[in-house]
């Protein structure tokens, strides 16, 4: 299961081969490195030595919050959001550092892990209800980042309890769970897949034109 998730991640720099992919298409881009960098944390997890796996751990959270935020913030149109969420996210980057630089090493740093969870939640909710409100007769599903959203989702909520619980479990429970977070990251992996297909089908110009074309008809 882990080799199929590993390798899962090879799809996404594909799309730069298959598609005619220009430099404005920074999604494309965003998408294609995050794909290599989690091919390649994941592919060494191995062989990286015990007395730097909690940096490592650190590392793997911070990149991984990061691309998620990146996704979500390239399709929030509130300034004041936008800054809300720079803010949050130094104030995580001090916390993790804190957190890896105090912390005797663990099978996995599961309280920054907890944190990221709730925050990407919180990103994912203004999205989903900014776009209700600013497109109303406009499909979601027809949004790229709907996809994203839903596969973050079922990503960080599938292994939440499993990445919050790994610290106090023995090897047979973890061998008999990790199968879970296994599963939710590699359906997340195939959200993110289908998304590019609805970039590339729904380009986000002509869904933002035919929001701002729709009639104002709330007279009162």
């Amino acid at each position: 299961m882990l080799d199929i998730v590993t390798y899962s991640y090879l799809i996404f720099p594909l799309f730069l081969l298959l598609f005619r992919t220009k430099f404005r298409e920074i999604f494309l881009f965003l998408l294609a490195f995050y794909g290599l960098s989690f091919f390649f944390l994941i592919f060494f997890d191995d062989s990286i030595p015990k007395n730097i796996k909690k940096y490592y751990q650190g590392f793997y959270t911070f990149l991984e919050y990061s691309f998620f935020t990146c996704f979500i913030w390239m399709n929030i149109r509130s300034i004041n959001f936008k800054k809300f969420i720079a803010l949050i996210s130094l104030l995580f980057i001090i916390f993790q550092f804190y957190y890896v630089t105090n912390t005797s090493p663990q099978r996995l740093d599961s309280i920054p892990i907890g944190i990221e969870t709730i925050l990407i939640f919180i990103y994912i909710f203004y999205f989903l209800f900014e776009f209700s409100k600013s497109s109303k007769d406009v499909f979601i599903y027809n949004h790229y980042n709907f996809w994203i959203s839903v596969g973050i989702m079922i990503y960080l909520g599938g292994s939440f309890f499993f990445n919050i619980l790994v610290n106090s479990l023995d090897k047979g429970e973890i061998a008999k769970y990790v199968n879970v977070a296994y599963i939710a990251e590699i359906i997340k992996n195939l959200m993110f897949v289908f998304s590019v297909f609805i970039y590339k089908k729904f380009p986000l110009n002509k869904i933002h034109n035919h929001a701002k074309n729709i009639p104002n008809l709330d007279m009162i």
